[in-house]
């Protein structure tokens, strides 16, 4: 990925994520459902999951599959929208984000939390 990024930088993230706790929306916005893109570095392909908000405007996806090795960059999406590339500002340690970067890791059987993006595995 960049090194000259916006995008909040996680730490790795297990392929196979029970789990994976995005960040928080502004509840205001009334979206209780969203999609979550992944695009993976370096061949730009792109993997989309439904994703859920609860009422604090906590975003989750769960039973997420990842493909091994590279980086990736996640961003949240409103499912209305025309434009899969607007995305929804996600707050991590109170700042907004319009993505995150992450290493995609083969661990397994973990719980980790970074900072406000946990992984619980399946």
């Amino acid at each position: 990925m960049s090194i000259c990024t916006t995008c909040f930088q996680a730490d790795p993230i297990p392929t196979c994520a029970g789990t994976l706790i995005i960040g928080t929306i502004d509840p205001d916005l009334g979206i209780t459902d969203v999609n979550v893109y992944f695009q993976y570095s370096p061949t730009e392909n792109i993997q989309m999951f439904p994703g859920t908000v609860d009422g604090e405007g906590l975003v989750s996806v769960e039973d997420a599959i990842l493909a091994t090795g590279g980086y990736i960059k996640i961003w949240v999406n409103d499912p209305d929208t025309d434009n899969f590339n607007v995305a929804i500002p996600v707050t991590i340690d109170s700042v907004e984000y319009d993505c995150i970067e992450a290493q995609i890791s083969r661990l397994r059987g973990l719980e980790t939390v970074t900072h406000n993006l946990t992984i619980v595995e399946a």
